[in-house]
């Protein structure tokens, strides 16, 4: 996803260094694209690319082996 964000120079508004709303939306659109449809209601109503990316990080992110295997599941 960073890779993609990263080739179409939307990058900046997941950081949140880039405060245009054009690009934000067309990152934002981005991330929820290509999610898959169990993870879209962790990002549904967030407003930037950088909240729906701050979101999917904390939900996401490992935390340790009782995470891991959570995941697994």
């Amino acid at each position: 996803m960073k890779s993609l964000l990263v080739s179409d120079g939307l990058w900046k508004c997941v950081l949140g260094n880039d405060t245009n709303a054009d690009r934000d939306e067309r990152a934002l659109a981005k991330i929820n694209l290509n999610l898959q449809s169990i993870v879209y209601p962790y990002v549904i109503g967030k407003q930037t690319a950088k909240e729906a990316w701050d979101t999917l990080e904390e939900t996401f992110q490992d935390k340790g082996q009782k995470r891991n295997y959570a995941l697994q599941r």
